[in-house]
């Protein structure tokens, strides 16, 4: 991810515990957000089995839409936001790619 003219790059991150445990103050997170310079957002979602599938796909979507769709006015470039997710976060990223894709949601310029 580099700098650009228009803000730092957004990281979407979706946190481990095989959807039953975990939250959005994950370490790994902040980790990150120290390392790079980039703009992390770490997205906490609706766990198993109190919340039935997909309830935490369905917040992912929500939250990397609001993300992409406000990016500007968090500091962030729009055309330059990546996915990510550790354990069962990272199965988020990939669905969440996925559905990016499906519904034209533009995440790199």
């Amino acid at each position: 991810l580099k700098k650009s003219k228009t803000g730092l790059p957004l990281i979407v991150y979706f946190h481990y515990g095989g959807f039953v445990l975990g939250s959005h103050k994950e370490p790994l997170a902040n980790v990150m957000a120290d390392d790079v310079e980039a703009i992390v957002a770490s997205v906490g979602y609706r766990l198993a089995p109190e919340h039935k599938f997909p309830a935490g796909v369905d917040d992912c979507w929500e939250a990397l839409c609001w993300l992409s769709e406000n990016a500007e006015s968090l500091g962030a470039d729009p055309t330059n936001i990546a996915i990510a997710g550790a354990s069962a976060g990272g199965n988020l990223a990939a669905v969440m790619g996925l559905k990016a894709r499906d519904n034209k949601l533009k995440l790199k310029g």
